[in-house]
Order: C-alpha cells, then structure tokens, then sequence
C-alpha cells in the first residue's frame, strides 16, 4: 500500500526526526511503500501584514532598534544551520515527498504520490494549542482530504496535556474524527477523553510511541554507521530543552553524588551534535538527566537509569502514561527492573504493530 506519513514541521527535534524514522522504517518493513511529508515550516509573513510590520520595524530600526527588518529571512537562515545535522540524516534514512509549506500543497502531494492511506502521527499533532498556529487541528485531523478511497489513519497521536476541547469544538472535530479508519492515542487518558467526546466509532486503542517500535540494537547500528565521539561514556548525560535553575542544581547535584562529570546537549547544540551522536551519549551515559519525552523514552530503550526534570508547558502527561504503561515508579527512576521493563515493551510493541498491521490491511 502506498502510504503517506503526515506530523509537526520538520525541524532540530532529535526525538520528533527519531519518532519519524522509526514510524517510517516499520511501515517500510511492513511491506508498504511509505513516504513522510516533508512539512517545512514556513517564513513568509501573511500577505496583508507585510505593509503594517516592515513599516513598523523600519520605525524601530530608525528609533535605534538592533532587530532585523527582514526577521523572516533571519530565522530561515538561522534554522537552517540548526537543521543540518537533522537534515542529514532524513535525507539519508527517510523516503520524503517534495516540500510543502501549507494544507494545499500537502493535498497535491497525495495526489501526486496516489497515496492510498495517511497516516497522521505521532506526537503532539492533536494538541490544539500547539497546532493551531502550524495546519490547524481540522487539518491534523486530515480534514483536506476528501477522497473516501483514502484511508485516515492515526497512530500514537499526542494531545501533550490534559486540557480539555470545548464542546463546540468537540462537535466541530467530530465530523473529522468519524472519517478516520483507525486511531491510536500516545497516553492512554486520552481514550478515556475521546469515549468522554462521544468520539467513538473508531474507538481510540493505546499505543507504544514509534520509537518503541524499533529495537534497540536498530538504534546503535545507526551510531556504527557514523564517526561518534565518546563524549559522555561513563558520565552524566543531561539533554535539556528548557534549562532553568531548578535543573541546573539537579545537575550539579548529581555530578557530587556519583563523582562525575556531566556533558550536556540541548537543541541550541543540533548543528555539532549529529542525531547519531545524540544516540550515542545516552546509550553510553552512566545517568540521563532530561526534560524531554524522547529523552526518557531512549533512556529506558537503552536500559538507563534517568532522572525527569518536569516541563508543564510542554506536557508532563506523557511521561505519566508512559510511566503507567511500563509501571515505573516515579520517584525510583534511577534503580529499575529493567528485564520487567523490556518484557512490557514487547508486549507492547506486538500491539502497536498489530495495530498498524490491521490498520492497513488491504481491503
């Protein structure tokens, strides 16, 4: 079956190109001839804004402001030299389509790709708050395609928090909802949330994020693959996407109580740190401090002790149904029994993949 994968805008995100990958890669083993959506954030201003904000920054510029005039272009450039390492990396493991910017171009990519599924997911694509500013939930929910012969299906969508729609809202999206074939959800209170909805028919079924799909020897033959530096073996390694005090002092902290050094990466660091050394350093590390869901996710792929610094904004129910599905204490993160916890991941994963695998049967 020809099928296209549709999540976030591509960006330095170790975890969200790693959920990618491997969602790929399964689907590709499957036997299904799978291409991802090369969604690229876009950096032109709305055409009737441009008048109101170069003149207003041309104002600030003349008033001794040190900001760009032409700030779009700044950022373009800027994400780019993040990216590179990203970049390389999905060009060499992941079969793409072309680039698109918006809802429009995406339609024309399944059309020219005659996609006969899309497959939505995983992440946070569902969480309205965060979408709304990229294609907008109706359009996460695959509202633009209108050929019944396509199949909707989403898998391990994340809804990041537990903030709760509307219930205009609700009946807006439930005419989206009922297109879909099949639907999975990240956190198993969404299910609860979707049946609370009336969202039902397809019921939303609990599933492993993509990155559980693939085993952890497929993740180290990828660090064999590249040149990789022994930057934190046998040390503390610390991936932080919001630095703050509070973490800084766990840090500190740890490095007294297990008299180690501590290498710290986070996505100000993409452009030197390739996805294969990011993988590298956990896989090697004597401890993960993190804020990351993908970050907790490889430390227990990799058989890690790790510690989770908290991050709300971005959402702390995943790691709570994460927790919940492989019965990891939170408070004992860093002395696990991990041949219970690997045992839960591969009762997991044969669901996860019997989902796919039902999900896409040819009919």
């Amino acid at each position: 079956m020809r099928v296209g994968i549709l999540n976030l805008p591509f960006d330095n995100n170790y975890g969200g190109n790693l959920q990618r990958y491997a969602l790929a890669r399964v689907l590709w083993e499957m036997g299904h001839d799978v291409k991802h959506i090369n969604l690229r954030n876009s950096y032109c201003l709305p055409f009737y804004k441009k008048p109101y904000c170069y003149a207003k920054r041309l104002l600030m510029k003349l008033l001794g402001s040190k900001s760009s005039i032409f700030l779009e272009q700044e950022r373009k450039r800027e994400d780019e030299r993040m990216e590179i390492n990203a970049q390389k990396f999905y060009e060499r493991y992941v079969s793409h389509t072309r680039a698109v910017y918006g809802v429009k171009e995406i339609g024309q990519v399944c059309r020219e790709n005659k996609f006969q599924a899309v497959v939505v997911g995983s992440d946070q694509v569902w969480r309205n708050g965060m979408v709304k500013g990229m294609l907008g939930l109706n359009n996460y929910m695959l509202g633009f395609i209108h050929d019944e012969h396509i199949k909707k299906i989403a898998y391990a969508v994340s809804l990041g928090t537990e903030q709760r729609l509307g219930s205009a809202q609700v009946q807006r999206y439930s005419k989206f909802y009922n297109k879909f074939s099949a639907v999975s959800v990240r956190e198993s209170q969404s299910v609860a949330l979707f049946d609370e909805y009336g969202w039902t028919e397809p019921r939303a079924q609990h599933v492993l994020d993509p990155v559980f799909l693939l085993k952890k020897e497929d993740y180290v033959t990828l660090t064999e693959k590249e040149t990789v530096e022994h930057a934190a073996k046998n040390r503390i390694f610390c991936y932080i996407l919001d630095t703050n005090k509070r973490i800084e002092d766990i840090i500190r902290c740890k490095e007294r109580e297990l008299e180690s050094a501590s290498v710290t990466v986070g996505l100000k660091d993409t452009e030197k740190v390739s996805v294969e050394q990011w993988l590298y350093n956990i896989y090697t590390c004597r401890l993960m401090i993190t804020d990351s869901f993908h970050g907790v996710a490889f430390s227990i792929l990799f058989n890690k002790p790790f510690v989770f610094c908290g991050n709300e904004k971005r959402g702390n129910m995943r790691l709570r149904s994460l927790y919940k599905m492989f019965m990891i204490d939170s408070e004992q993160t860093e002395h696990l029994d991990w041949q219970a916890i690997n045992r839960k991941i591969e009762q997991f994963r044969r669901v996860s993949e019997d989902f796919l695998n039902h999900s896409l049967r040819a009919e």
